[in-house]
């Protein structure tokens, strides 16, 4: 079974985006894809640099987008790189996560 296979698509309502977003910075740090994320974008006029951050930045964006439902995707669609993708996602979704875990926490009290 390949890892897209074992992990979870990031549902159209977000309620699994924090376990998505552990299982999915795993992978990419296992595939070597997470430095796309948290290192700058190469000096354009290092050829070779660039090249090889623009293949890992595509597999890094082919391996987001196909573990998502449709419905995450249209806050994707104007990102032009992984950096992007991540970033709109954690805009997101970190702040939906964030509000609900202090709804719980009054919830309980």
């Amino acid at each position: 079974m390949s890892q897209a296979q074992i992990v979870s698509a990031l549902k159209s309502n977000g309620n699994n985006w924090t376990i998505w977003k552990f299982q999915t910075t795993v992978i990419l740090k296992g595939r070597g894809l997470l430095e796309v994320i948290t290192e700058a974008q190469p000096d354009p006029a290092d050829k070779e640099a660039m090249k090889s951050w623009k293949q890992n930045d595509a597999s890094a964006q082919e391996l987001i987008v196909i573990r998502m439902e449709e419905g995450p995707m249209v806050h994707l669609l104007c990102c032009t790189s992984e950096k992007d993708i991540w970033s709109k996602l954690k805009a997101v979704y970190d702040i939906e996560s964030a509000t609900a875990e202090i709804l719980l926490s009054e919830f309980w009290k």
